[in-house]
């Protein structure tokens, strides 16, 4: 494969230098640019035809060489070996994140069936499904059973990720097994992330993991900044800032101030194929509904602003604090639940959330600084 390679660079650079060489190893032998222009023209371009169909045939034998794609790697490498398969299966909610027009989950699935259906019968898989630490882990399976027992094992839990303590059980099980050749397949969201943290495993296990290369489409506020007016009559409340995307976007983002009863009217912010846009808006008492307590302390002290994007149905959602993705698990219940009061498809907050264990969905008053917002692409 090098050969044909560097025969193909050969080749463009004596085109440069006025003399064209064919070399000898695909049948032609050495012609200079003065013997073909003795030649028909129409014999000349079956000439190169030629040379160009015994390129493509040699392109096309070369097998994982010329492609460097993790399931033809996987599957022609390993096709007929005795595999032990560990196949680490994030359940963070993190994996319902789109990229594209996927989820992380249906990306990794996809991918998983093709590798799973590329084993021999003599292989077998563990399944080990993961967020903060492996979960549970049963026995091996033959793989014709493993998409089944994937499937059934994903619970899409509140919860953070952990690499490290899912590959040292996953390592751990398989030195315990005899099988020809040791696998570990990462099915996550953030894979490159895992296979290059502080855990290192030993060459005799190889580490498979799907490079998902997209970001997905989130938005975050950063420097914000507040002014309360009140008098007899009127009580509003003026907020600048901006709001920042993770990745171009062109389109509208909706925002409104709420209370624990209602919402305002809702402002647009229009990005023109920007990451980030500048905003001001001011709420008035009808909108926020008077209820002025929440309005005693210092807001944005601490100047931490959080998204929660409801992916599907309300039910699949992320937590972002700036860029970094964070995903406790009470804070994340208590996302949950409050979106489906508020009934809103993503949710912006600035409340401390590390005092929400004993958090009160009756009584909404309490946690009452929310901006709800959403997304229209053009």
């Amino acid at each position: 494969m090098n050969q044909t390679r560097f025969t193909l660079i050969y080749f463009l650079i004596k085109v440069g230098k006025k003399e064209l060489i064919f070399p000898s190893f695909v049948i032609f032998e050495d012609i200079t640019l003065r013997e073909i222009r003795k030649i028909n023209y129409l014999k000349y371009l079956v000439l190169i035809l030629r040379c160009i169909f015994i390129f493509l045939i040699i392109f096309a034998f070369a097998g994982p060489s010329s492609d460097s794609g993790l399931l033809n790697k996987f599957g022609i490498s390993h096709k007929k070996s005795d595999i032990s398969l560990a196949v680490l299966f994030d359940n963070s909610y993190s994996m319902e994140a789109l990229y594209g027009n996927e989820t992380a989950f249906k990306k990794n699935i996809s991918a998983l069936e093709k590798i799973i259906n590329s084993l021999s019968e003599k292989s077998k898989v563990m399944v080990l499904p993961f967020s903060e630490d492996i979960e549970y882990f049963g026995n091996f399976i033959s793989p014709k059973d493993a998409m089944k027992k994937i499937n059934d094992s994903y619970k899409n839990l509140f919860y953070s990720t952990n690499y490290s303590k899912s590959f040292k059980k996953a390592q751990e099980l398989l030195d315990k097994d005899n099988g020809e050749k040791k696998i570990i397949f990462l099915a996550s969201d953030n894979s490159s992330n895992g296979i290059d943290s502080d855990f290192h495993l030993p060459s005799k296990i190889d580490v498979f993991a799907l490079n998902i290369k997209d970001i997905p489409l989130n938005f975050w506020f950063k420097d914000i900044k507040k002014k309360v007016y009140i008098s007899s009559n009127l009580f509003s409340v003026k907020i600048a800032g901006k709001i920042k995307a993770s990745k171009l976007f062109s389109g509208v983002v909706n925002i409104r101030y709420c209370d624990y009863s209602s919402c305002g009217n809702v402002r647009m912010i229009k990005f023109n194929n920007s990451k980030e846009q500048d905003f001001e808006f001011t709420f008035n008492l009808k909108e926020s509904c008077g209820y002025l307590e929440i309005l005693k302390d210092d807001l944005w002290k601490d100047n931490k602003y959080y998204l929660c994007s409801d992916m599907k149905n309300k039910k699949n959602l992320l937590l972002y604090s700036g860029n970094n993705i964070v995903i406790p698990g009470k804070t994340a219940f208590f996302i949950k639940e409050i979106s489906k009061v508020l009934q809103e498809n993503m949710v912006f907050f600035d409340i401390d959330f590390e005092k929400t264990d004993n958090f009160d969905f009756e009584n909404l008053k309490n946690y009452s600084r929310i901006f709800l917002a959403n997304s229209i692409p053009d």
